[in-house]
């Protein structure tokens, strides 16, 4: 970096000790552009999730810097988020954690007192360094241990993303004791993941594989052979076992300006671990995370009897179920209710608050598990205003269900807060549904509580109903005019709860005493499903009865 030292150190959960840093000279103004032609950044393998970046600056020139940022790129450079910022007259030392093992590109950038900027625009540039975080222990299998006469024969596996063979070991010792002295394998009869030797001891041995990837994560297994050794004499016989040498782990990282070390070495030896069995195999995989896919309508189990249960009159879907009975009231609303879209593609509102540099683009993030994961969804120039959101895309399989939505600007620097991470609560949530009600209507019956009304008797079914998603009119004629069977009048029609029931006590003054029904039912998304009953309705509430007036002789008798 031209403008300070840099140097990098990972770090436990514990507070990181640095070692420290170098001052040098760092001008008042951005300073011009080396002519040489610029290195590639060094990449250094970390196996730590917290990375703690010292800085120094010479106390006259510190008064010239306002604030220094770190940024951080976890997509090669394309996006840089702010990783963090400090005043360095009162931190000298930049935090940065990771969620995640990855390849993260690390750039840094002065901001002067006076509003020059020291590099302008940091994506320009290449990374001052590429840091791979690798936390996982490489998982050593030993596929092959047998005895051909006298020599062993080993092979094993490494699974790992970033391996180093020149860092493994083999060992043996005989089976036995604890105490018993490991002897290392000669590197000469190693090749590639596969051995060859002659123990120097009788009976049977067990081995050891030991390995260090590039991050530094040692992992190992022992293995037992079986089968007669006979004792082999060789250079050294005689002689005390060679103890276990210390397996060489991968060279520290250095700083980008000095190549200085900037931790530790291992110290004292690393004998192989003291594995008693093959590890277990590792768990299978999590499959990817993909979108939630919103769970069907299971109609309610009839409670009557096929035989009993009455069948619909009118439907908006076809076949009715064998059986019906009223649904239970719809659930309580949720405590933060999403917003509602009946069609996948709408308009987003938002505004937008930029630097001198304007904004070359909005990105649009959306999660499908309330923000355990997110996706870019889409890209968009930021002069677009409304936002134009589309979600029946090609790989957008399970249309229906719930959205998280986030905006993240990019500036025409480059910058950006970065991407949405695990956790992040959406900024939107919205909840499409474009699936309209399904209504059954079913023959009116007598009130058995009322002489004067009828019980108007439906079924109405849908994910997202809200309060009161019924309405049920009547009309002499197919055309209307229709009126509510609240006997309320209107623009609208009246709603009712989903009870699957209504007693209505129709009025005296009907021109005709048959009447059509029309049930309408709408869901929170707007959509919206209407029935009305093909043949009319014969309102006739009277019960006939008759009286007996006596006898009368009939002609002829």
């Amino acid at each position: 970096m031209n403008a300070f030292t840099l140097a990098m150190l990972a770090a436990t959960s514990a507070p990181a000790q640095p070692i420290a840093p170098v001052p040098i000279s760092s001008p008042a103004v951005a300073p011009a552009p080396p002519a040489v032609a610029p290195t590639q950044p060094v990449v250094s393998f970390w196996n730590k999730r917290i990375i703690n970046v010292p800085v120094d600056f010479k106390p006259e020139k510190l008064k010239t810097i306002k604030e220094a940022l770190l940024f951080v790129s976890r997509d090669g450079g394309e996006v840089y988020e702010i990783g963090d910022r400090i005043d360095p007259s009162q931190k000298t030392a930049f935090n940065y954690a990771t969620k995640e093992d990855g390849e993260y590109w690390v750039q840094l950038q002065l901001v002067f007192r006076d509003g020059t900027l020291d590099p302008k625009n940091p994506r320009a540039l290449p990374p001052a360094e590429k840091i791979v975080i690798d936390t996982a222990k490489p998982v050593v299998t030993i596929l092959t241990a047998e005895m051909a006469g006298e020599e062993a024969i080993v092979e094993w596996r490494i699974d790992d993303k970033h391996p180093a063979d020149a860092n493994t070991r083999l060992w043996y010792k005989q089976t036995g004791p604890d105490n018993t002295a490991w002897q290392e394998v000669p590197a000469s009869a190693i090749s590639k993941r596969t051995a060859r030797f002659k123990p120097v001891v009788s009976g049977p041995i067990t081995l050891n594989v030991t390995t260090a990837d590039l991050a530094g994560n040692v992992g190992g297994t022992n293995r037992d052979v079986k089968g007669p050794i006979t004792t082999v004499a060789g250079s050294g016989t005689g002689a005390a076992p060679v103890p276990p040498v210390a397996l060489d782990a991968p060279a520290p990282p250095t700083s980008l300006a000095n190549k200085e070390p900037l931790g530790p070495a291992p110290s004292g030896p690393l004998p192989p671990p003291n594995l008693t069995a093959d590890p277990p195999p590792s768990a299978a995989p999590a499959p990817p995370r993909t979108a939630p896919v919103a769970p069907g309508f299971t109609p309610p189990e009839p409670t009557r009897p096929a035989a009993e249960a009455p069948r619909p009159i009118a439907s908006s879907n076809a076949p009715p179920p064998a059986g019906w009975a009223a649904p239970p009231p719809p659930p309580a609303p949720e405590p933060t209710a999403p917003q509602f879209s009946r069609t996948p593609r709408f308009d987003l509102n938002y505004t937008l608050d930029s630097g001198a540099s304007g904004v070359a683009r909005v990105d649009l993030y959306v999660t499908r598990d309330d923000g355990r994961s997110w996706v870019r969804w889409s890209q968009h120039d930021g002069r677009e205003t409304p936002l134009k959101v589309v979600l029946d895309t090609r790989f957008n399989k399970e249309l229906e269900g719930d959205y998280g939505f986030a905006l993240v600007p990019v500036s025409g620097a480059g910058l950006s807060e970065g991407a949405p991470q695990v956790g992040t609560a959406p900024e939107l949530k919205v909840r499409l549904d474009t699936t309209a009600p399904v209504i059954k209507v079913y023959a009116p019956t007598a009130d058995p509580n009322n002489k004067a009304a009828l019980v108007l008797n439906w079924e109405a079914t849908d994910k997202n109903f809200g309060r009161d998603p019924i309405a049920v009119e009547y009309a002499e004629s197919p055309q209307g005019p229709w009126k509510n069977v609240t006997g309320t009048d209107g623009p609208a029609a009246a709603r009712l709860e989903n009870t699957g029931s209504y007693s209505w006590q129709p009025p005296l003054n009907l021109a005709t005493p048959k009447v059509y029904l029309r049930f309408t039912a709408w869901d929170l998304a707007g959509n919206k499903s209407e029935v009305v009953t093909p043949n009319p309705i014969l309102v006739d509430l009277t019960k006939p009865k008759a009286r007996i007036q006596g006898i009368t002789a009939g002609p002829g008798r």
